[in-house]
């Protein structure tokens, strides 16, 4: 396998599962006078990394967002390092958060660059993970 389908499937396998299992704990508290409701949100992660023994990466924020209005909620913001390894079958709760009772339709999760890999043969080494959005694509 090379280096970069090593790091498309880390980055794919690391980032979606986390994004998956965002769970949003809707407890309104408005009483119609035109108080702001809030709710509750608990951020759990999870993966199956079945074929590393260990993957430790650091997720240093999680964000949700309204792109029509604006509205944001810090739900993660201090960096929170794991090994995504461990977590199969498992949710592993990594914050709760209050916030504005108000519709998101976006989760920012930004991650540190550097991911530690080992592999089924203890093989260590250290990844970054690359960001394609503003930058030319890799050749094919």
């Amino acid at each position: 396998m090379n280096r970069r389908s090593t790091l498309f499937g880390i980055a794919a396998s690391a980032v979606l599962p986390p994004a998956a299992v965002l769970m949003f704990y809707s407890c309104g508290s408005g009483n119609g006078r035109g108080s702001t409701a809030s709710g509750t949100i608990a951020l759990y992660a999870t993966d199956d990394m079945s074929n590393y023994k260990q993957v430790i990466a650091t997720i240093n924020k999680v964000q949700v967002v309204n792109t029509g209005t604006g509205a944001t909620c810090d739900v993660l913001t201090t960096p929170v390092t794991i090994n995504i390894a461990n977590l199969t079958d498992v949710l592993q709760i990594l914050n709760v958060a209050d916030c504005p009772a108000v519709p998101y339709n976006r989760v920012h999760i930004e991650f540190n660059k550097s991911v530690e890999l080992m592999d089924a043969a203890d093989t260590t080494a250290t990844c970054s993970f690359v960001s394609y959005k503003d930058g030319p694509k890799p050749a094919q």
